[in-house]
This record gives structure tokens, C-alpha cells and sequence, in this order.
């Protein structure tokens, strides 16, 4: 047995703050008997014989098999290990190195947003065309979507295990007519190692210089390889710390020196929050003042614990100053120690396992191939506090505005009376849409069986092989919400009424028309099925427990647990694909001998999803939370593709090389008919040591199972989408 072992240290940038990091590997391998010295023969290049030997490989961006890792379209090669020693672990972390990579979910910053894949998902995204239109390969197969909510459109990168990983191939080309209509920006193209021999063990260790950010890699990798083929298996599970807002001084300083106008008896300089203001802990009133704010136990306009914060309506301390600082935490939300606690970056903790290999049937000259995945991960993200801004009617009892309850004529300083005024509080509420936690769980097997068609060569036709693959791939997501309920909110507060008869403020729908809510009342008014037995409970907006720094909380257990709500959804989707490619070459040109490939090949694709939401998230019933019918349907297509090249000069001056490559594809999609594709690509290699390429083509954009099947999402228009068509 053989030990390596191997300690390293590198520096992190994160967040403009540098970091230590230790990486540790541990290598375990068979060592090989020693061999009799071997007499090397050599053949000269141009020999047939050489050419019939040699090993074929296919390049990102073509189908056809070549002797040299060269192509006509342009393939950024990252490799894994170059990667590795730079601190860059998973997929998601080698293609962030990429600058084709552009506005895409890459890291975990991305908190709080309505999200294609859902919360803690990583996706490519070549060109900023979407991810959608990035197609993801895994040894130049597909690879499913993956995801939790509506409806999820693309892969997910955090599912590949790294210390399987030789190199990402990015092809910077549009490619339907090679891969299909999902690769109309371009291809991210995953190859597996398959020269792993023995036992590896790698681990890595990530301690930032600040708090926060820490994040543990251990991998185990087992293979073995041999003339008949080989075989890997790897293993690997990550967990990655969160990171506040507070870890990090470029995101948590909210301070700056304002230079202002005071009297010079005072400090010439005022430190003042520039935070982006999130204000909270306010009532606004739409008639005369507008916003005004919480000051428990004094104000300056009338109402008690309100005060108005502009100089130029009131100064009551006669400073020249506002009377409230919006700039405090108590008011700006996002200056608070809630907000500063929430998450910069999310936790993650994913563990995946991946079996493959490839061994020859006898001396047949075929060889059977195989793959399986299973790859589990779960997130959390806390997106810090969030605000409501229910309207409290008039005659609720509870408001400030309401004479008949005790309260105030709240536009007194004006001298006028409109008698009980509706209020808009704005506040926060711990806990309300604070965090959401999703677990994605992929399962993926692939087989199949290539070889040599040899009879071909009695015709003339050399070099001809064959492949014949399926796939079956299923990925399950869950994700869950809480926060309060619009529903109850509204009709706890636009029914709340003082019983006569008991003094009890109650709250409910008025049948009978008594003055008095019934019980049950509320059945079948708001249509919501978890309103059936759910008596209604009043709820206090003005209560003190609410008006604290960074949000507070109901004044009673019972308010809570009436208004509070989970939101959940449960995201299944599948997909089948069957493949059939046979490949060789046609005839030699005969001034140059050069040969003139062909591939030919044929595709079906079955794919499906099954997004469930619960009432909640369907309804949209969380305060100011989005609405999401999930989706539900089934397509297939048919396909079916063909590829040449042909180098008619080579080796001239001023011409080294002139390749051109053509190809096409036949697509039909269940929902949305057939079409041609097409790409005629060229390269010319005037000397050597330089190449210019050419590309012209077509696309079909086949609408994806998010596009045909989402039933309904409300969210940010995609305003900035290149291929979205205006009305």
C-alpha cells in the first residue's frame, strides 16, 4: 500500500475579507507489480494503421468521435484539479470561475427571492439567457431538473458529487441541433474521472478569518482500471456554515459621517445610519399626516404614543431636527440586530453517492456502461424580518383612531373632524416569512451498450460504432414556510366588535345581522377549507409587544396561533430518455486524405411533473407572499439528429486548416408539433497558433415543463429576459 498525504493551505477571499482555509487529502492505491522494460515502436503519423489505433474522443459541441481534442466550436475547458488546488471544490464552485456564467443562482446569496428551482438551488446559466436554456450534461448525457415550488426548469449543480470531477467543458455556442432545444445558450458538460486506481480520501476545511462561512468537505472515492474497462465509486458529503450580515463589515457597518448645518455650540459632525431604510414600527394615516411613529409615552401631535417626524409640520423640541430619528433601528428595519442576524449566505448540507463504470463483453468488441446517482440535500435560510401592512378599519376596537373605544380624533391638530379614521400600521412580526427550509433528493441510473460495427468495413465504411443508452432519473423536493395568514388577519381585523353583553371584543361574520359575529361564521365567506373550524381570535396591531427594534410579537399566544400558517409544497418530476447513435466514417477526399464522418442518431424523451402546494401556497395566503399553483402535466418528444465534417484543405500555407461542420435535427415535441434545426460551423486556421470560427444556425425553444405546465405564479416580471417577446 501507498500513503500520500498532503496538507496545504490557502487564502479565501470572501466578502473583501481574507480567510485561511486548510485542505487536507489522503490517497490509498494498489501499488503495480513491477514490469519488464517494453520496446516502443514507432509508427509514423500518417500511417492508416496509426489512424485505426489510435483512441477517439468526443468533444463538447459535436457528436462525432475524433483523435485530437480539437472542434469548431469554442469549449472553455475548467479543469477539476487546477480547481481543486485553487480552493474550488463543488461544480457550482468551478463554474462560478467562468465568465460566460452570468445572473445566475450560483452561491446561496439569493435569499428571500421567488426562485426558478426554489430555495438552495445552484444552476448555470450561460450568457444570461436563463437557466432553462443552459442544458447540463453528465458524461454527454442529460441531466434532470431538480427542485422544490412551481415548477423547476433546470439541473441542480449541488447534487454532483466534486471528487468524482476531471473537467467541466462549457461550450460557448448555441447547440439545438447537436443537444436539443434546451441549449440554445450553451452547454455545461460534467466528465466523470475514469482513471481512479485504488482507495482516495479528500477533505477540505474552510475557516474564514471572521465568524461564519465555515465549511467541511469529506470525500471518498474507490476505482480500479484495466484493458476490459473500468469502474468508481465516490462518495461525499458538505456542510456549509451560514453567514449573518453581522459576520461581515462590508454588509454590516451602517454608519457614515454626515456633516450638517447646526449651531455652532453643537458638533459640526453627526453620525447617522445610511442603511436602506425598511421602515416599521409606524401607523400611516392617509388623510394629514401620512407616516407617523411609535413614541411610547409621548407625542407631539395629539395621538397618543404616535409622533410626527417632519420638521415641517411640527418641532417640538424647537431643535431644527426631527422629532424622530427614522434612521434609528427601532424604526429602520434594516439597521436592527434581527436584520443584522439574518442570513448573507444560507447553510447547506448535502451527501451524494455515485457509482459508474464500463467493461467489454468478451472480445466482441462491445462493452456495456452503467451509472447511478443518489444525491440528497437540504437548506435553510433565514431572510430576516418582513413587514405588514394590514388596514385597520375605523370602528375596530383596538385603534388609536377609534372615539367610540377611547381612543382620539386623530386629525385634532388640524382642528377638523372626520370622525374614526382608518389606520395602515406597518410593523414586523418575528417569525413571519423569516425562514424556509427545503430538502431535494435525486435518483438517476443510466445503461447502455456500445461497440464496433465491423461488418461495415467489407463495404468500405471504417471506423463505425454504435450506442444504444436509457435513462431514468427522478428528483423529489419538499419546502416549508411559515407566516402569517392574510386570510385570518383580514378577518379578524374587519370584523373585530365589542359585545355588549359580555365586554369581550369578539370577531366574526355577522349572519344573522344581530350587530354580533356567529360562531362558525366565517364558513364559506373566504373560501379558505382551514378556516372550516378555526373560531376567529382579535387581534391587537396596536399592542406594545409588536412596537420593538426589529419587530415584536402578538400580545397573546391565542393571536399567534390563529394567524400563523405553514406554506408547503411537494415537487416531483421524472424523466426518461432512450438514445440511439451510430457513427463512422463516410469516404476519404482524395487530394488531401482527409476522412468525412457521419453521426447519425435518434432520441426520446419522456419527461413529467407533479408539483403539489398546500392551500396556502396555492392561495398565496401568507402576507404579501406570493401565489403558486404548482404544475402538473406530461410531454415527449421525438428526435432525431445527423452530423458531418469535412476538412477539404489542410496543411497549405496560409491555410493550415479549413473545417467545416454541418448538422441537423428533427425535433417533435407532444404539445407543440415538429421543426427543423440546423448549424453550419467553420474554422480556419490560417498558421498554427491561430484559429477563427464561425457559426450560423437555428434553434427550437420547445417550451419546458415549467412553461407549459405551471398552472400560476404571482412574482417579479422577468423584465430583463432577452427571448420573452413583449405583447
Amino acid at each position: 500500500m501507498k500513503l500520500n498525504t498532503e496538507l496545504s493551505m490557502r487564502k479565501l477571499f470572501l466578502l473583501g475579507a481574507s480567510a485561511w482555509a486548510m485542505n487536507f487529502a489522503a490517497y490509498a492505491q494498489e501499488t503495480p507489480e513491477e514490469e519488464p522494460a517494453t520496446t516502443l515502436e514507432v509508427i509514423e503519423e500518417d500511417s492508416d494503421e496509426d489512424e485505426s489505433v489510435q483512441e477517439r474522443i468526443v468533444v463538447t459541441g459535436s457528436r462525432l468521435q475524433r483523435s485530437e481534442f480539437s472542434s469548431t466550436s469554442p469549449v472553455q475547458i475548467l479543469r477539476a484539479d487546477v480547481s481543486r488546488a485553487a480552493g474550488l471544490v463543488s461544480a457550482a464552485d468551478i463554474l462560478q470561475t467562468s465568465t460566460a456564467n452570468s445572473g445566475l443562482q450560483i452561491d446561496a446569496t439569493f435569499n428571500g427571492f421567488v426562485l426558478d428551482n426554489g430555495p438552495g438551488a445552484s444552476e448555470v446559466n450561460l450568457r444570461g439567457l436563463g437557466a432553462g436554456r443552459t442544458l447540463l450534461l453528465v458524461n454527454n448525457r442529460r441531466i434532470s431538473p431538480a427542485g422544490v415550488e412551481g415548477a423547476p426548469a433546470a439541473p441542480d449543480l449541488n447534487l454532483i458529487p466534486s471528487i468524482l470531477l476531471d473537467r467541466i467543458e462549457v461550450l460557448l455556442d448555441g447547440a439545438s441541433s447537436i443537444y436539443g432545444a434546451d441549449a440554445v445558450a450553451g452547454v455545461a458538460n460534467v466528465i466523470l474521472r475514469d482513471d481512479i486506481e485504488g482507495f482516495e480520501i479528500a477533505g477540505e476545511i474552510s475557516q474564514p478569518f471572521e465568524a461564519g462561512g465555515e465549511e467541511v468537505t469529506l470525500s471518498a472515492a474507490w476505482g480500479t482500471t484495466s484493458d476490459d474497462g473500468y469502474f468508481g465509486f465516490g462518495a461525499e458529503y458538505n456542510d456549509r456554515r451560514r453567514i449573518r450580515f453581522a459576520d461581515r463589515d462590508d454588509v454590516s457597518l451602517c454608519t457614515q459621517n454626515i456633516f450638517t448645518n447646526r449651531d455652532p455650540s453643537r458638533p459640526a459632525v453627526d453620525t447617522l445610519a445610511n442603511c436602506e431604510l425598511s421602515l416599521i414600527n409606524r401607523t400611516f394615516l392617509p388623510i394629514g399626516f401620512g407616516s407617523i411613529y411609535y413614541t411610547p409615552g409621548s407625542t407631539n401631535i395629539g395621538i397618543p404614543n404616535f409622533t410626527e417626524s417632519q420638521t415641517s409640520i411640527v418641532d417640538a423640541d424647537g431643535d431644527g431636527l426631527p422629532d424622530v430619528d427614522i434612521f434609528d433601528p427601532l424604526f429602520n428595519n434594516n439597521a436592527s440586530a434581527r436584520q443584522s442576524n439574518a442570513d448573507f449566505v444560507s447553510p447547506l448540507e448535502r451527501w451524494s453517492i455515485y457509482a459508474y463504470g464500463e467493461n467489454d463483453i468478451g472480445d466482441s468488441g462491445n462493452a456495456v456502461f452503467f451509472e447511478a446517482l443518489y444525491s440528497n440535500r437540504r437548506s435553510s435560510s433565514n431572510g430576516g424580518p418582513s413587514q405588514i401592512f394590514p388596514t385597520v378599519p375605523g370602528d375596530n376596537p383596538f385603534s388609536p383612531c377609534n372615539e367610540d373605544e377611547g381612543g382620539v380624533n386623530c386629525l385634532g391638530f388640524f382642528g377638523v373632524n372626520f370622525g374614526n379614521q382608518d389606520t395602515l400600521p406597518i410593523l414586523s412580526v418575528v417569525g413571519d416569512r423569516e425562514s424556509v427550509t427545503a430538502e431535494v433528493a435525486q435518483t438517476r441510473f443510466v445503461g447502455g451498450i456500445r461497440g464496433d460495427i465491423d461488418f461495415l468495413g467489407s463495404v468500405g465504411l471504417d471506423n463505425w460504432t454504435y450506442e444504444a443508452s436509457a435513462q431514468y432519473s427522478q428528483s423529489q423536493g419538499t419546502s416549508t414556510r411559515e407566516g402569517i395568514l392574510n386570510d385570518r388577519l383580514t378577518l379578524s381585523l374587519q370584523t373585530s366588535v365589542r359585545d355588549p353583553n359580555t365586554g369581550e371584543i369578539v370577531c366574526g361574520i355577522d349572519i344573522d345581522g344581530d350587530g354580533l359575529p356567529d360562531s362558525n361564521s366565517q364558513i364559506g365567506i373566504f373560501g379558505d377549507e382551514d378556516l372550516l373550524s378555526v373560531p376567529c381570535v382579535p387581534v391587537n396591531l396596536y399592542a406594545p409587544s409588536l412596537y420593538v427594534e426589529g419587530g415584536g410579537t402578538f400580545a397573546t399566544q391565542e393571536e399567534t396561533d390563529y394567524l400563523f400558517g405553514t406554506r408547503n409544497f411537494t415537487t416531483t418530476i421524472e424523466q426518461t430518455i432512450y438514445q440511439g447513435i451510430v457513427q463512422g466514417d463516410v469516404f476519404e477526399l482524395p487530394w488531401n486524405g482527409a476522412q468525412v464522418p457521419l453521426v447519425l442518431g435518434f432520441e426520446y424523451r419522456d419527461e413529467s411533473i407533479d408539483s403539489q402546494p398546500d392551500i396556502v401556497a396555492r392561495d398565496g395566503l401568507l402576507f404579501g407572499f406570493f401565489a403558486d399553483q404548482g404544475a402538473t402535466g406530461r410531454r415527449d418528444l421525438y428526435e432525431a439528429f445527423a452530423e458531418t465534417e469535412i476538412t477539404p484543405i489542410r496543411g497549405m500555407p496560409f491555410a493550415e486548416e479549413l473545417t467545416l461542420n454541418l448538422s441537423t435535427r428533427w425535433t417533435e415535441e407532444s404539445n407543440f408539433g415538429a421543426l427543423w434545426t440546423y448549424s453550419a460551423k467553420a474554422k480556419y486556421r490560417p498558421v498554427d497558433w491561430l484559429a477563427l470560427n464561425g457559426t450560423i444556425g437555428t434553434s427550437y425553444r420547445a417550451p419546458d415543463l415549467r412553461q407549459q405546465f405551471l398552472a400560476g405564479s404571482t412574482g417579479f416580471n422577468t423584465l430583463t429576459d432577452p427571448c420573452v417577446v413583449p405583447e
